[in-house]
């Protein structure tokens, strides 16, 4: 099994693992062309708005995160506030990013 995951690997390199959308944004895109979607052309420029004068307009974490669940979509709050960056990755990507045992110790904490 080892030596298949190692050919797999090495052969089509982590890469393979991951969502579509994910490993192009990782090969086809430079970082002025992300913050360029994110800011002027994609949904995103409400939610980036709204993280900006959420950290700049509290004192504590806290009055922070109560803020963005009132700033944010609910979509790209739950994805926000989502515990394990892991989570956002496929099945199949975790399941060789932490292994069997280890997904079964961390759970997908939401808000």
């Amino acid at each position: 099994m080892l030596d298949l995951i190692h050919s797999l690997i090495t052969t089509n390199g982590l890469i393979s693992l991951l969502p579509s959308k994910l490993k192009n944004f990782l090969l086809k895109w430079s970082l002025f062309e992300a913050l360029v979607e994110l800011i002027f052309i994609g949904k995103m420029r409400k939610n980036i708005i709204g993280i900006v004068k959420s950290f700049a307009e509290t004192k504590t974490p806290e009055e922070t995160k109560e803020k963005l669940k009132q700033a944010l979509s609910p979509d790209f709050a739950e994805f926000f506030f989502t515990k394990g960056l892991v989570n956002r990755f496929s099945d199949k990507a975790q399941k060789y990013i932490v292994g069997d045992s280890t997904r079964k110790d961390f759970s997908y904490k939401k808000m």
